[in-house]
């Protein structure tokens, strides 16, 4: 989905970019994010999916979060032969405001749960073995949570994508165009996007890890592994903020040059209107981030995964595997069978 602004034009200057090499570069970049963050995000689904009965509510978070990624990855090779084509849409009205949603309200998704686990997180330390009122409460309790925060993901993208339609200029594209009172719609929408899906979701997040990363200091029961938990800590929020940060940022210079057309001159203007493209690609950066800092560099996660892993290979081959690793008795019980029946055998039976 493209911005378009009826009041700006470039017609006064021209800067020669490398479109054709961006395009590449991007369609590239968004295949790479596309597989990689397919695989990871069905994987984090499918572990979780198997732990989603248990009293973590972090496992419920991580759940939820690897949904919404995953449901990104799928829609993420519209949006790359989009970019592929130019923005050039050709494939109808329907498929330009459906796959526009999706992606909006679980990018929506991704941050509200990815808070929320956040703030679980922090909690959990903070109680440390402090004894719960009671498990049935609890769960209620998260599952309310994520179906509020599901409902306000699909309300926000509904705002964000209702205007969302195919328009025809020189070539047809998948743009956010309202019919009426374009400046303060998109305003608006920029705004709330900023806020919910940005701001607010970032604060949370420093604010949970930081205190966070203070607790594991303090605490005398993590002195061996302190100094990488506090790192991985601080590295959560920073890299939310490295994902989304510049696309935020370009999004308020656009919206600051439609209220007030005079701030950026002509070729800052197209400078930004280039960037965009590419910070907009940069944010898919998260599906890849949020699987690998959350999942996957966990101890228990991967765990689980090879036990999964294991469950579901064919029994003879897992029994090869272990026997490979731990020796393989039958044959040892034979030769000593074979020792014993030669009265202790010769030298060469020993050595074996």
């Amino acid at each position: 989905m493209d911005y378009h602004d009826n009041e700006t034009t470039l017609s006064y200057c021209h800067i020669e970019f490398d479109y054709t090499g961006r395009r590449i570069s991007l369609f590239l970049f968004h295949l790479f994010v596309f597989i990689m963050g397919l695989t990871m995000n069905v994987t984090v689904v499918w572990v979780n999916w198997q732990r989603r009965h248990s009293h973590n509510t972090v496992f419920f978070c991580l759940l939820n979060m690897g949904l919404a990624d995953t449901m990104i990855m799928v829609m993420l090779p519209v949006q790359m032969l989009e970019v592929i084509m130019d923005h050039v849409w050709v494939w109808g009205n329907f498929l330009c405001r459906f796959s526009n949603l999706v992606i909006v309200a679980n990018i929506y998704a991704s941050s509200l749960f990815l808070a929320y686990m956040s703030a679980e997180r922090y909690l959990v330390l903070a109680r440390g073995s402090m004894s719960r009122v009671g498990v049935i409460p609890e769960k209620r309790k998260r599952g309310t949570i994520c179906a509020a925060l599901w409902v306000l993901a699909l309300f926000f993208s509904s705002l964000e994508t209702v205007h969302v339609r195919t328009q025809e200029w020189t070539e047809p594209g998948c743009y956010l165009m309202p019919k009426h009172a374009y400046e303060e719609w998109f305003s608006t929408i920029i705004i709330i996007r900023f806020m919910v899906q940005f701001a607010m979701p970032a604060a949370t997040i420093v604010a949970s890890n930081v205190l966070a990363a203070r607790a594991v200091r303090a605490s005398p029961e993590v002195q061996a592994r302190k100094t990488g938990d506090v790192l991985l800590l601080h590295l959560y929020y920073l890299v939310f903020v490295v994902c989304w940060l510049p696309y935020q940022i370009t999004m308020l210079l656009i919206l600051e040059n439609i209220l007030n057309p005079d701030l950026l001159n002509c070729i800052a203007l197209q400078h930004l209107l280039f960037s965009y493209t590419v910070v907009r690609t940069i944010t898919f950066l998260h599906c890849l981030a949020n699987p690998i800092l959350y999942s996957f560099l966990s101890r228990s996660f991967r765990g689980k995964l090879i036990n999964l892993i294991l469950h579901h290979l064919p029994q003879d081959a897992v029994s090869k595997q272990v026997m490979d690793q731990h020796g393989n008795p039958q044959g040892d019980a034979t030769a000593n069978r074979t020792k014993g029946s030669n009265g202790g055998g010769n030298s060469t039976s020993q050595s074996e």
